[in-house]
């Protein structure tokens, strides 16, 4: 779904229904993923919903930090009549790693926020309170002791990276970060997609993740290969060893041959 162009949110949600039915996805709706361990070569995911088994599982999460009290970059979503990401797609700002001079100069504005700025707010008809630090009832009292009673909220602070569910040993760095290399993990059979500056600035986005999963679904599908391939092999061994075994008892097993005659007239 690499696209540069603006979606509506329906035109999202039809196309996810539609990749799914394509593929007879066997998507689980309102399941939560509560612990996901691993047996041997076997994944465990324990579920609201049961058990999940796998030998190979993609963890897409997607964490979303929203930057408080820091500088601020703002871009216009339009310059010159084009949607903003359609130049940064132009430009290669969306594909381009860290290792480039894009890749850097696009990591150091993460806290990008496309759209009105807070200041031009107040002349949309936005009114900006201070700091929300408790809710009572419908009362949301701010910083300074002031309450106010909105008749709607939309909790927007922000999501922090959190993998305790994951209970598989060497997953994540001593710094709580998941230790991956192009969203493959150390952990033979775990992936991760989806996650903030995985190889560029579009491995969070839903528009340009699609260069990652390409990448990660060939590596995956070569690594269930070269196991068929292993198990094969192993089972045609088997055979053969079976096969030797067999070989030897029947030889053991049967009576000896008759003295050669011409040895016995020899002997006499």
């Amino acid at each position: 779904m690499n696209s540069p162009r603006r979606l509506a949110r329906i035109a999202v949600v039809v196309y996810l229904r539609s990749y799914a039915a394509a593929f007879t996805i066997p998507v689980r709706l309102n399941t939560r993923v509560e612990r996901l361990r691993r047996q041997q070569d076997i994944f465990e995911a324990d579920t609201t919903d049961g058990q999940i088994m796998a030998r190979h599982v993609v963890v897409a999460t997607h964490e979303v930090v929203l930057a408080i009290g820091s500088e601020q970059s703002y871009l216009p979503q339009r310059i010159l009549g084009r949607y903003l990401f359609w130049w940064f797609t132009r430009f290669g700002v969306m594909t381009a790693p860290t290792s480039t001079r894009r890749g850097r100069w696009m990591k150091q504005r993460s806290a990008l926020v496309v759209g009105a700025r807070a200041k031009d707010l107040p002349r949309r008809g936005v009114a900006v309170s201070g700091r929300a630090v408790q809710a009572i009832g419908r009362d949301v009292i701010l910083q300074d002791g002031t309450r106010v009673q909105p008749t709607s909220v939309v909790w927007a602070t922000g999501y922090a990276p959190d993998h305790s569910w994951i209970d598989i040993p060497g997953v994540c760095a001593k710094d709580g970060t998941v230790a991956r290399a192009r969203g493959w993990s150390d952990v033979a059979g775990l992936s991760f997609l989806g996650l903030t500056w995985q190889h560029t600035r579009g491995s969070a986005l839903l528009g340009f993740v699609g260069d990652d999963v390409g990448r990660l679904a060939d590596r995956i599908a070569a690594r269930l290969s070269s196991r068929s391939a292993s198990t094969r092999s192993a089972a045609q061994l088997l055979d053969v060893l079976a096969s030797d075994a067999l070989d030897v008892v029947d030889v053991e097993s049967s009576p000896p041959p008759s003295p050669d005659p011409a040895r016995r007239t020899a002997s006499v």
